[in-house]
């Protein structure tokens, strides 16, 4: 996940909340395909741009406004029925909710 933009005439193209997949892994020179239906690759110098974070999940806000295959929405005590609504929305072929109170699973696709 790219959290800082880089766009302008030497910038990578990208915005902060851009996922991606690592395509390739060179010391100095990742290669990182952009998500949400591009096939737009870029590569570029970790420490010309540091603002990169390898992960498996985000905040339901760093996610607001992406649309995903399948989704996981984890929620806890402090969560509002208003994340619950905004991230039902954004999936596009299955959802799963946990709640981590009472350690149960709802599906639905």
């Amino acid at each position: 996940m790219f959290l800082e933009n880089s766009l302008g005439r030497n910038g990578l193209g990208v915005r902060n909340g851009d996922r991606g997949t690592v395509l390739e892994a060179k010391p100095n020179l990742p290669t990182v395909q952009l998500g949400g239906g591009t096939e737009r690759t870029v590569m570029f110098s970790p420490k010309a741009y540091r603002a990169l974070d390898y992960s498996n999940a985000c905040t339901v806000h760093k996610s607001q406004g992406a649309s995903v295959d399948a989704a996981v929405l984890i929620l806890d005590r402090s969560a509002r029925r208003s994340c619950f609504s905004l991230r039902q929305t954004d999936h596009v072929t299955s959802w799963t909710l946990s709640r981590l109170a009472r350690r149960s699973a709802i599906s639905a696709s």
